[in-house]
């Protein structure tokens, strides 16, 4: 899918821009319901790291964690509500979300045993933070999914002062490159239509001026390496015979984190967590 890439800011979108009427993507076919078990696993494993980033970095910024549970927290895109119940275990006691997914919200307040998560029809992410108040705002790569992304941070800029935003986004790394070269693989970044932004870092720092957020902790990892495997090995399947195929997959295996790492600390990660204070 062909992508605009912006001169003044750095950041690539869509030229397949859904319209209104579009069907949006059914997360809920991507996140099916879980056991008690899983479900807590996956909090556990995924979103419980993502919050203690966050208080640790907040009160290396001067924002106790005592304070951060006084808080009102909104999830936008809450999902399956997993952030929110490692919010609960926290001690935080005013969480909410919303979410656009019909059977998300209704998969989160089962999970959570309260109705902390709406249902939120409105396309424009912008319009819909209208009528979504808090004192800290996280958004997990929920903002390459949207059409107004520049709207969405002007609307950031009008929060109170000391208002704080924590988001992810992917960004042009690595596995960029590999969905470029692999055409005839599934590309996880470059679909255009799943997600329609893709952000660098000259356009995560044009954002954070557009909203007036000033920059106080950031987060860089990436899943490149697994897309590096999967092409490899699923284009050499045809070629290789199976225990050769199978000998590679376990090398590739075992260097997995030494390359990730790399990766990582040279900025060619493809995802980026960021936390700012609006100023």
């Amino acid at each position: 899918m062909a992508f605009v890439f912006c001169g003044t800011c750095g950041h690539l979108q869509s030229v397949a821009v859904a319209g209104r009427q579009a069907r949006r993507p059914e997360f809920h076919t991507i996140y099916p319901a879980l056991r008690a078990s899983e479900y807590r696993a996956r909090r556990d494993r995924i979103y419980t790291p993502k919050l203690e980033w966050i208080v640790r970095s907040l009160r290396a910024a001067g924002v106790s964690p005592a304070r951060l549970r006084r808080l009102r927290w909104m999830e936008i895109g809450a999902g399956g509500g997993y952030f929110l119940s490692a919010l609960a275990r926290f001690g935080a006691r005013d969480i909410a979300g919303f979410d656009g997914d019909a059977a998300l919200v209704a998969m989160a307040n089962d999970a959570l045993g309260a109705n902390r998560v709406v249902h939120e029809p409105e396309p424009s992410l912008s319009l819909a933070l209208q009528r979504h108040a808090a004192d800290i705002y996280v958004a997990f790569f929920v903002l390459e999914h949207v059409d107004d992304a520049h709207a969405v941070f002007a609307q950031w800029r009008r929060l109170p002062r000391g208002t704080i935003v924590v988001f992810s986004v992917p960004v042009f790394g690595f596995s960029v490159l590999l969905d470029g070269v692999f055409e005839r693989n599934y590309a996880r970044q470059l679909d255009g239509i799943v997600h329609t932004q893709l952000y660098t870092d000259d356009s995560i720092r044009y954002a954070m001026k557009v909203a007036g957020l000033r920059t106080v902790a950031e987060w860089i990892f990436g899943q490149d390496v697994d897309d590096l495997n999967r092409f490899l090995l699923q284009n050499l399947a045809s070629r290789y015979p199976r225990p050769l195929l199978e000998s590679v997959s376990r090398r590739l295996s075992g260097i997995h984190d030494d390359l990730q790492h790399v990766l990582d600390r040279s900025r060619l990660a493809d995802q980026r967590h960021v936390i700012g204070i609006r100023r």
